[in-house]
């Protein structure tokens, strides 16, 4: 059967094409967009949110209105642009779906909540990065003294100690006077700083003095007071606009989804919403706002807002964008874009001459002048009605299309069951719930945990329900919550899950303990609910979490206050649908419990243990997967695998005996593109694994090109059996002018764009602030005028003789003899890189990089002093290797190979991420060796469809390995995968890619022994 049409029965699909956006689904959001479609409201996002970093003073330059009809993509729109702003960095965003108004008298209290909930979640952020409040508190201590900023780090993040017993004054005073030094906004209070700090490191306390909660606490010497009578609020708000701006970005809010509201008054309520927001970037220069709203709803309200601020909404500054139904074109983009997702997802391939096959002439007709979301809900008829007849349809086997949607305003009504968005509305509970106070009560919290631990039942794979019943024991009163994990009415598992109050030190360790020793038969389970972090080191408690461990048990260091709230709003959720049609699908499939991240930590079923942090760990992970060796595995479908009807490169052998190849020219089962990821310890072979693919590739007569960071690639007999010519950078510098311009296929290149590249490239390898930047771009523009050209416009890249680094620098010179502090300081910060001589001073060399590419060529970076001239080399290097590919004919099949080794010195480049999602058509393959799966981010592994792992003993990343490889890091599988890694010694891993599926197990012949039997042979 066509794999393309039997994607179309799998779960994948429904992921793939949901019609509704939402903040869960974020990542997929992105990496499902289409850049080509609504440019202009990304274009002007991009431009108000640019106004704010700038501090224009202007309230309408930094304010916004997106109109769009029902299902045109205004959700999307501001998921895409969020993710797109944090992954730049200094942008710190939040988005309000307004499922429900809040009272005017409540908005101020709701919009601070919200505002500091939202920059704590990590919905719109990349996998693995800090959420944007962690990543404010990190950019305040990197403006705090040195010495008393590597202690804070040291004793409360790194060792969770109590941030309460840390002297926080001296490091608050530093940072404070840091701002005012660098910026004129007011500088926030000792007890704001505090507390912004103090979240970060897991303090709830400063958590909820951050939203304005009444309390009256000691945190790090620091009182943190404030009463219920105060208006908090407001100024809280300013207070973190100010902190942003002081540090060099901007606060962005965006309210989506205005037209869900159905409550009464909600004209004068939402009037005061746009009120608000545009009242509050009048007098908070770092902050920008949108509001995505349906046109007939705003025409309804927009006599009653005051006509100043209507003006700066729809005439000055900013002007409103309206999102227009898809052409043509653009549905076809987003539906190949998909398709080509959903065949990723499933094994299928994309067949070129067919990108939109299974969809049939006659409904591409049909989606043009259609919004997404129309499109969408066809597509999902489209496809009920293919499993219902099974062949693909005709247009005559369709049902009638749906009414067209008439735009009106919300009206008050009681809600139908029938057809009930249960996304939409538990999204309103969570964002657009009044204010409540904090679950910090002992007993609330152990029943909101035990009804939440009864209700996650459907959500939990091999289990259909959980029996729990609660006691309280010891001398503490510690409350434990008996649980029984049942199956098909009998037990499969029983655990006791303490919550574990008493104060630090040796009260709470005496809990702890005789809580183990109440322990009969069950798993124990030790919760922190409020307060600090259990601490990996000290004398009272690490001892105690060390025997937990011993006993197979689970440690939740830190139950999140905002997994408290999300689980209270879920009881509450809960009580009103659950009897409502539909709800235990929908409970099944979104998984709303079990999100929560402190919960999942509590209930995971299997549990295969945490990731270990010390040799103690390690060592109980160890035990851990022993057991599970003990019991039988499931063995996993076996992989694809035939022999290579061409030219491939032997690995190894499979564990049946057979050979393992790399076989990028095979044409029936195609690899997705040629990218390889070769991730193990040191010591696992990643070395040897890219010396076998550095030689298979040489010997089929292609070019090499080498990123050598250790010098493991310029050995004199590699280098010679190779082929290869080695360039030591630091010798003979990179072999080009960093600053020629990378022209277009036309030839045409516009200098300011590479300028900005390649002052982001030092900004974020050097830690360059925004201003500094600016100062180097400044410089950089100016070279290119004295030299005659103007930045701006498209020139001839080959008719320009650009600037040298040299030119630069002597401008900076010219102001550091001005005394300018700005300018004195950047050049101490890069001085290294451009005083080493690295950088030729001119475009005219021996031999151009362009010939250099076409040979065996090793670029020799390990003589280079420090890691950050490395890096910064490497990338501008990437840089040039990826405009001289886009000029070429674009092959399609692998012509050259690239290798970088140590990839992490390079992981957050984008234009290495560009050259492995383009590989295949630039016909590059590119081989990235690293020592852990996480280094890499999402999207750059993602494009790297041969994915090889080798021994790898550390627990996080065994975990990183099986959910790559099963998607989960629970289940029978995910047993067995742990035990198949923890059996792997030097030179076996797993290969996955397009040719082995799921994955294969193999032994590598080593580079070494190859050379060894050839020359026994010899």
């Amino acid at each position: 059967m066509d794999l393309r049409l039997k994607a179309f029965e799998s779960p994948e699909f429904d992921r793939v094409f949901s019609a509704v956006a939402s903040l869960a689904g974020a990542a997929d959001e992105e990496r499902l967009d289409v850049a080509e479609i609504e440019t202009d409201a990304d274009e002007g996002l991009s431009s108000i949110v640019a106004q704010a970093r700038a501090q224009n003073p202007d309230p309408a330059s930094r304010v916004m209105l997106i109109k769009g009809a029902t299902g045109t993509g205004k959700t999307h729109t501001l998921l895409t642009a969020i993710r797109r702003m944090h992954q730049g960095g200094g942008v710190y965003a939040a988005l309000f779906p307004m499922v429900d108004l809040v009272a005017e008298k409540d908005l101020d209290a709701w919009l601070l909540r919200a505002i500091v909930s939202r920059l704590s979640e990590r919905y719109l952020v990349d996998a693995g990065a800090p959420s944007p409040l962690t990543r404010l508190a990190a950019s305040l201590l990197q403006r705090g003294d040195p010495a008393l900023v590597t202690q804070f780090c040291r004793e409360v993040l790194d060792e969770h100690g109590d941030i309460r017993d840390f002297d926080l004054r001296p490091l608050i005073v530093s940072i404070r006077a840091a701002l005012q030094r660098e910026s004129h906004l007011p500088v926030p209070s000792e007890t704001f700083v505090t507390a912004l700090l103090g979240a970060a490191a897991g303090d709830d306390d400063s958590f909820s003095y951050l939203r304005g909660q009444p309390l009256n606490v000691s945190v790090g010497g620091v009182r943190l007071m404030q009463g219920v009578e105060d208006y908090i609020p407001r100024g809280h708000i300013d207070a973190l606009v100010h902190v942003i701006g002081a540090t060099g970005g901007t606060l962005f809010l965006a309210f989506d989804q205005l037209e869900q509201s159905r409550v009464a008054g909600w004209e004068q309520r939402l009037r005061h919403l746009f009120s608000r927001g545009a009242l509050l970037a009048e007098t908070l220069p770092p902050l920008a706002v949108a509001y995505a709203v349906l046109p007939a709803l705003y025409d309804t309200i927009a006599d009653g807002i005051d006509g100043s601020i209507r003006d700066r909404l729809e005439r000055f500054g900013a002007m409103p964008v309206r999102l227009k139904p898809l052409g043509r074109r653009q549905a076809e983009s987003m539906l190949r874009r998909r398709l080509m997702e959903l065949f990723a997802r499933t094994g299928a391939k994309l067949d070129p001459a067919e990108p939109l096959h299974p969809f049939p002439a006659w409904m591409i007709d049909e989606l043009g002048a259609q919004t997404p979301r129309y499109v969408f809900e066809l597509i999902q008829q489209f496809r009920r009605v293919y499993l219902q007849i099974g062949r693909i349809p005709d247009i005559d086997d369709m049902p009638p299309p749906p009414a067209p949607l008439v735009e009106t305003p919300p009206v008050v009504s009681a809600p139908a069951a029938p057809g009930i968005n249960f996304d939409d509305k538990w999204h309103g509970e969570l964002t657009s719930r009044v204010v409540q106070p904090s679950v910090g009560n002992g007993l609330q919290q152990a029943e909101i945990l035990e009804w939440a631990v009864q209700a996650c039942a459907p959500e939990i794979d091999g289990v259909d329900a959980i029996k729990t019943r609660r006691s309280v024991r010891g001398r503490t009163g510690t409350v434990v919550i008996e649980a029984d994990f049942q199956k098909d009415g009998q037990s499969i598992e029983r655990r006791e899950i303490a919550l574990c109050n008493e104060g630090r030190g040796a009260p709470l360790a005496e809990e702890i303990r005789n809580f183990l020793r109440s322990v009969n038969g069950s798993r124990p389970v030790i919760v922190r609910p409020r307060g600090g972090r259990l601490p990996k080191t000290g004398r009272f408690i690490a001892p105690l979490l060390r025997e937990a461990d011993d006993l197979q048990g689970i440690v939740v260091p830190h139950f999140e206050m905002l997994c408290w709230e999300r689980l209270d709003s879920a009881r509450h959720f809960f009580r009103m649908c659950k009897d409502l049609p539909g709800f235990e699908d929908w409970q099944r499939e979104s998984r709303p419990l079990t999100k929560a991240v402190s919960l999942w930590d509590i209930v995971q079923f299997p549990y295969v243990g945490a990731p270990a942090e010390d040799e103690d760990e390690a060592a109980s992970e160890k035990e851990k997967a022993a057991a599970l060796k003990e019991a039988p595995p499931p063995p996993p479908a076996p992989p694809r695998r035939r022999q290579p009807s061409a030219p491939a490169v032997m690995l190894g052998t499979h564990e049946d005996g057979g050979p393992i190849h790399w076989a990028p020219f095979e044409t029936e089962a195609k690899l997705l593109n040629f990218g390889i990821l070769v991730t193990g310890d040191p010591g696992s072979g990643k070395t040897q694994t890219l010396n076998v693919l550095i030689d298979g590739v040489a010997s089929l007569g292609y070019p090499i090109c080498i990123f050598d960071f250790k010098n493991d690639y310029s050995e004199r007999s590699f280098v010679q059996a190779i082929g290869l010519k080695v360039h030591d950078v630091r010798r003979f510098g990179i072999p080009f002018n960093p600053l020629m311009p990378s022209a277009s296929e036309d030839g045409l290149a516009q200098p300011i764009e590479h300028i900005f590249t390649i002052t982001g490239v030092l900004k974020r390898v050097f830690g360059l602030g925004d201003r500094q930047t600016a100062i180097l771009r400044d410089a950089m523009k100016e070279a290119f005028e004295r030299r005659g050209i103007n930045p701006q416009r498209w020139v001839e890249a080959e008719s320009i003789r650009p600037p040298s680094f040299d030119d630069v620098v002597a401008i900076l010179e010219e102001q550091k003899e001005a005394k300018n502090p700005q300018a004195i300081s950047l050049l101490d910060r890069i001085a290294p890189l451009f005083e080493l001589g690295l950088f030729p001073k001119s475009d005219e060399l021996p031999v151009p990089f362009e010939a250099m590419l076409d040979e065996r060529l090793v670029l020799s970076l390990f003589a280079l002093p420090t890691d950050e001239i490395k890096a910064a080399l490497a990338e501008l290097i990437i840089i040039r290797l990826h405009g001289v590919l886009l000029r070429r004919v674009q092959p399609r099949k692998l012509t050259r190979l690239l290798v970088v080794d140590e990839a992490w010195r390079v992981a957050n480049s984008s234009h290495l991420e560009s050259l492995a999602r383009e590989g295949r058509a630039f016909g590059a393959g590119i081989a990235i060796g690293t020592q852990y799966p996480g280094d890499l981010p999402p999207d750059l592994s993602g494009a790297l469809d041969t994915k090889i792992y080798l021994k790898n003993q550390q627990p996080d990343h065994k975990k990183a390995v099986v959910r790559a490889l099963c998607g989960a890091n629970t289940g029978p599988e995910a047993a067995h995968l742990h035990g198949v890694l923890e059996r792997l010694t030097q030179f076996e891993g797993l290969i996955q890619n397009q040719h082995y599926l799921p994955y294969a197990r193999f032994r590598l012949l080593p580079y070494f022994m190859r050379t060894a039997q050839s020359t026994k042979a010899a």
